[in-house]
């Protein structure tokens, strides 16, 4: 399981760094699926600790020589963190597809744009603003 937390993880800090990087050099839908990958990860990683596998994460020595007689540094997911990781991390992935979806971008799948119904409503207000008011 420590892969799978590792690359979560990993796919997570990619794509904070490439929306640091800015939208110049790279259109959205990218980094939106960067982050549902990830966050399909952790959903993931949830999934096991409810059901009551070990999840653990070795961090120790990644940034240095763990301490003498102490115990090493990981990160580790029981039950109640892993029903938090399902929950929302699963909800991350649906947010983030459907931004990437919404960018108005071509994404693979085809073209999308953006939200179509906010669009009608604004140029139905701005065609009625036009009319001429008739009382009756």
């Amino acid at each position: 399981m420590s892969g799978l937390f590792a690359a979560g993880l990993i796919l997570l800090a990619l794509a904070a760094a490439a929306d640091l990087a800015g939208r110049r050099f790279l259109p959205a839908w990218p980094v939106y699926l960067l982050g549902a990958a990830g966050s399909a990860c952790l959903a993931v990683l949830g999934g096991f600790a409810l059901a009551g596998r070990s999840v653990q994460l070795g961090v120790g020595g990644w940034l240095g020589q763990p301490v003498a007689g102490q115990q090493t540094a990981g990160l580790a997911a029981d039950r109640l963190s892993g029903m938090f990781l399902a929950l929302a991390f699963g909800a991350a992935v649906f947010v983030s597809t459907v931004m990437a979806q919404g960018t108005g971008e071509k994404v693979p799948s085809g073209t999308f744009r953006k939200s179509s119904f906010t669009s009608q409503r604004i140029s139905h207000h701005a065609r009625a603003a036009k009319e001429p008011f008739i009382s009756s």
